[in-house]
């Protein structure tokens, strides 16, 4: 998993590229957490056009960012789905509670 990250003045951007499985889990949750809690920070996109494949410790890191992102009020937006990707929010009814967005809403 290749983690990159973003700032703009408005938000910060972490860039997921490779398999979000347990295995890169922590690694991401400890990315989207720091930049959650980042001063001043209000909103983290995480953008996953580049993830070719999630199970279910890879949901766990983006759940554990949403309820970080919750607890400081900092809004936490998924964009970039792929079919398979969007395919698992779906089956697992997370897809209800995360703010996903089409890559193309987003500017930087």
């Amino acid at each position: 998993m290749k983690i990159e990250v973003e700032e703009t003045p408005e938000k910060k951007i972490v860039r997921l590229r490779g398999t979000l499985d347990l295995y890169a889990s922590g690694p991401v949750r400890a990315e989207i957490v720091k930049q959650i809690d980042s001063a001043g920070t209000k909103e983290v996109v995480v953008d996953l056009s580049g993830v070719n494949y999630i199970d279910s410790g890879g949901m766990s890191s983006l759940v554990a960012g949403l309820k970080e992102s919750r607890e400081k009020k900092v809004e936490l937006v998924l964009t970039g789905m792929n079919g398979k990707v969007k395919g698992v929010f779906e089956m697992t009814k997370l897809i209800r509670i995360f703010d996903i967005r089409d890559s193309g809403d987003l500017q930087t």
